[in-house]
């Protein structure tokens, strides 16, 4: 099974992504891979390909993070390229961006524990909007990128950190839940 750390989206964020696919898949001659609305959600930990009996251990693990809950907004937005040619566009996260960090440490470090490693680089919150199949130089690229950076999200609490396995399929990554862990105020994030 394929699974991976992530937290969910409001609604108002799948209402946005699709706004601006709207707006702007017609003016890109670059084949694009939107993320389906439905799908968006924050990636703290890839986990990858797991045997199903590992999933316990798993969610033991999850279950060791303690966390308050904290604010995240969407901000901003970029590109991530390689060989000159642009891979993934994103937006950027803003708000209780160090408490969602020590999160991601604790998970790492919780799942180390029972032999997943650790992520070697550093964290990095962003939304991928959408991954580029074939790209073409002479699109609005950097366009695209100063309307990221002046559009504005809404906040959202997040109380909440779910385990997701994640399916593939023809028509795209289908997401199911099996374990959420809640943030509770009597919780607090480790090395706080």
């Amino acid at each position: 099974m394929r699974l991976f750390v992530g937290i969910r989206l409001p609604r108002e964020y799948g209402e946005g992504l699709r706004e601006i696919r709207q707006k702007w898949e017609p003016r890109f001659a670059s084949r694009l891979k939107w993320t389906r609305p439905e799908n968006w959600h924050l990636t703290l930990k890839f986990i990858g390909e797991q045997d199903p009996g590992n999933l316990e251990a798993i969610r033991r693990a999850m279950d060791s993070v303690r966390f308050s809950p904290f604010y995240l907004q969407a901000w901003g937005g970029g590109y991530f390229s390689g060989r000159g040619k642009i891979k993934v566009a994103w937006v950027g996260m803003s708000g209780d961006v160090d408490d969602l960090r020590s999160i991601v440490s604790d998970v790492d470090g919780e799942f180390s524990r029972i032999g997943i490693p650790a992520e070697k680089r550093a964290f990095k919150p962003h939304l991928t909007l959408f991954r580029v199949r074939y790209f073409e130089k002479e699109d609005p690229w950097t366009e695209f990128r100063d309307y990221l950076q002046d559009r504005e999200w809404p906040g959202f609490d997040c109380r909440e950190v779910f385990l997701w396995q994640s399916t593939l399929t023809r028509s795209g990554p289908v997401y199911e839940q099996v374990h959420r862990v809640a943030g509770g105020p009597s919780n607090r994030i480790q090395g706080s």
